[in-house]
């Protein structure tokens, strides 16, 4: 590991992201950086630059079609969406969000480098946006 890492985060930080999965499925639920068609082990497909302005729609489209996970989380798009396969959801990261039940949904959480997380119950499908410190 380049000695600027080790000089810039505390060793539990580079402890936390040396254990750190590039894809992980729990109890249905996808989460990655981007969606399940692409794969999280090729830095060239995790950041490509996309066609502007990015059909999220068809982003999603593609990650259902790859994986059959009933809802799969991303970061990639640094914002707040979310969406089922019937559309986009009404929904900015402002408040909770109820994702449903019996349906797919594919959402993107807002970066944590921009202070941002998410606190997931997969049993209600309540997903809690949350505001996080940014060292700065």
């Amino acid at each position: 590991m380049p000695d600027i890492a080790r000089e810039r985060y505390p060793a539990v930080v580079l402890d936390v992201m040396a254990r750190m999965e590039p894809r992980l499925v729990v109890d249905g639920c996808h989460f990655s950086h981007m969606e399940a068609s692409v794969d999280p082990t090729d830095v060239a497909q995790l950041w490509n630059r996309f066609e502007v302005p990015i059909e999220l729609m068809e982003r999603a489209a593609r990650g259902w079609a790859a994986e059959g996970s009933r809802w799969q989380f991303v970061g990639h798009y640094h914002r707040w969406w979310a969406a089922t396969p019937a559309g986009p959801i009404d929904w900015t990261g402002t408040q909770p969000l109820r994702l449903p039940l019996g349906q797919r949904a594919f959402v993107i959480v807002a970066a944590v480098c921009d202070g941002w997380c998410a606190i997931l119950d997969t049993a209600t499908g309540h997903l809690e946006p949350l505001r996080c410190l940014v060292p700065g």
